[in-house]
């Protein structure tokens, strides 16, 4: 019997119980997408093909530890400060890349140990905000992976939402 009754819901019962998880999925997609396209923007995109390049001379590096309770244990973010000469002016950087990711000991090490203080490297910085200079600009793998996941899922919630209203139509022709 519940099985039959099962077969006999309409598409307006069907949509009831669907239609409020694919839009609350839709929108978190939506929100999600967006910060997802400003984050490349600001951390991939920017910085290639706005930023200009400079001239930076490195003052100061070291390892600083995360203070606790910001994020996993044991993680560390390679600190290097540094002049950036551009326009004519000195401005003062302190930014690696972009991400400012948090890492392992040894790989903060590795990070600060290919910089000499007192060298020059290239660097960019913001042609608004000459102080705001990376010496490394990279794509993070999280950021692209992070974006297989949400791009798809939002497409298919829209697909949820929308497919059951175009598939709902009466077939077009006449009845006899």
């Amino acid at each position: 019997m519940a099985s039959l009754a099962r077969l006999k819901r309409t598409f307006r019962q069907e949509m009831r119980e669907i239609l409020p998880g694919s839009v609350l999925v839709a929108c978190l997609g939506v929100v999600f997408s967006w910060l997802w396209i400003r984050d490349g923007w600001l951390h991939v995109a920017r910085p290639r093909l706005v930023w200009e390049e400079a001239t930076c001379r490195i003052t100061s590096k070291r390892v600083d530890p995360l203070p606790p309770g910001t994020e996993t244990p044991r993680t560390f973010l390679p600190v290097l400060t540094f002049e950036v000469h551009a326009r004519g002016a000195k401005y003062l950087g302190s930014t690696y890349e972009p991400w400012n990711e948090s890492m392992g000991h040894a790989a903060a090490g590795k990070v600060v140990g290919a910089f000499e203080v007192g060298s020059f490297y290239p660097c960019w910085h913001d042609p608004d905000n000459p102080s705001n200079a990376v010496l490394y600009r990279r794509v993070n793998g999280w950021w692209v992976s992070v974006g297989f996941g949400i791009i798809p899922m939002t497409l298919l919630s829209v697909a949820a939402i929308v497919f059951p209203f175009l598939s709902a139509r009466p077939p077009s022709g006449r009845r006899r």
